[in-house]
């Protein structure tokens, strides 16, 4: 399958926002072969999210910078970040020079609570514990 154009009108909202999110979700959101069933139910409630809400969180997640405030919870709070394993080499250097008191945890794709749903409330158990 090719993936549609990343930010175009039709791919947000239009005859291509399902290919699109089919494709997000078997490359990105889930490691694992979803069945149909289930892979239908993540299409379906991913494209319930208007196009100009999804536009505008996308971008906010791209463009926008969070650093001081993740820096004062750093400094702060006793904080923990799950890692999809995707991105742990680079997340976890990252996250070590930035913010060295966060406690990190990799685990799973973007939707590693619903996949591995036992070893991430293991993680945060063994984090709430630990405070």
């Amino acid at each position: 399958m090719r993936l549609p154009a990343l930010i175009t009108p039709s791919a947000c909202h239009g005859k291509d926002s399902g290919e699109f999110v089919r494709y997000y979700a078997d490359e990105v959101m889930v490691q694992r072969e979803p069945n149909k069933e289930k892979m239908f139910r993540i299409v379906e409630q991913s494209l319930k999210t208007p196009h100009y809400i999804a536009s505008a969180m996308f971008a906010s997640g791209m463009f926008t910078n969070h650093m001081e405030e993740a820096k004062r919870v750093d400094e702060s709070l006793p904080p923990l970040s799950v890692i999809a394993e995707h991105w742990a080499d680079t997340a976890k250097a990252f996250m070590q020079k930035h913010f060295p008191k966060t406690k990190i945890a990799v685990l799973g794709g973007h939707m590693m609570f619903w996949e591995h749903a036992d070893k991430f409330n293991k993680i945060l158990e063994d984090f709430i514990g630990s405070l």
